[in-house]
């Protein structure tokens, strides 16, 4: 029995040597002590709210709902040098382009017919957009030239560009036939030289260009968007 009672009284020595140089337990013992004597400190402030629709980025490298101790606002950086008006409507007609097929082609001539044009320049700029498409997809020459015939009235005509001896206002379809010209007068154009080794590659691309551009011709003529006339021509 006295040898129980000097353990016990040991073990309790050390829990209390413990108990005195443990900075969490002082610091437990002082907050009961003021909340019992009434001088309870108040809570620190909780962290802001995060306002709604912003991430914050964490150390992982991913977006986290809850900010981290120093917190970096993920936003979306503009670019450096800003497109022109006839840059962005590049962009914009490209985009839809991008998405003709078939079952759509109604739906985004009307999309285009609800861009507004300032002149025959940009007016241009459509026409050659479609025909590069065409071109560069001959499988789908048929439903380019639907997108045609659904804009051959959707613009207005605009004054003669300057510089040209005609003119005649600018419409849609004369802007057209300009276009459909130049390329055939491209493709009659001598090829130029090249390297023994891509010449079979430059001759096969523009024989592949000149077939989708008479492709596209036919397809224009069957829908009236080119006469017979300019077709003997």
């Amino acid at each position: 029995a006295p040898k129980n009672c000097m353990a016990k009284l040991c073990a309790s020595n050390r829990y209390k040597a413990s108990e005195q140089s443990d900075p969490a337990i002082l610091q437990s013992r002082g907050g009961t002590e003021q909340f019992r004597s009434g001088q309870a400190t108040a809570a620190p402030a909780s962290a802001p709210a995060r306002p709604p629709g912003e991430f914050f980025a964490s150390s992982a490298g991913c977006a986290s709902p809850s900010p981290p101790s120093t917190p970096v606002l993920l936003r979306r950086v503009s670019g450096t040098t800003p497109r022109s008006p006839q840059g962005d409507l590049r962009h914009s007609i490209q985009s839809l382009l991008n998405k003709v097929c078939p079952d759509n082609v109604h739906t985004i001539a009307e999309k285009i017919a609800k861009v507004q044009l300032c002149g025959a320049h940009e007016l241009d700029i459509i026409i050659q957009l479609i025909f590069n498409k065409a071109l560069a997809e001959p499988h789908y020459c048929e439903t380019y030239a639907d997108l045609v015939f659904d804009l051959k009235v959707a613009f207005p005509q605009f004054p003669a560009r300057d510089g040209c001896l005609k003119k005649s206002p600018v419409s849609f379809k004369v802007a057209l036939l300009e276009e459909l010209f130049k390329e055939l007068d491209t493709a009659l154009q001598p090829q130029p030289q090249a390297d023994a080794d891509t010449v079979d590659d430059v001759t096969r691309q523009r024989k592949g260009r000149v077939c989708a551009n008479l492709k596209f011709f036919g397809h224009l003529f069957l829908r009236q968007l080119v006469s017979a006339k300019v077709v003997g021509s």
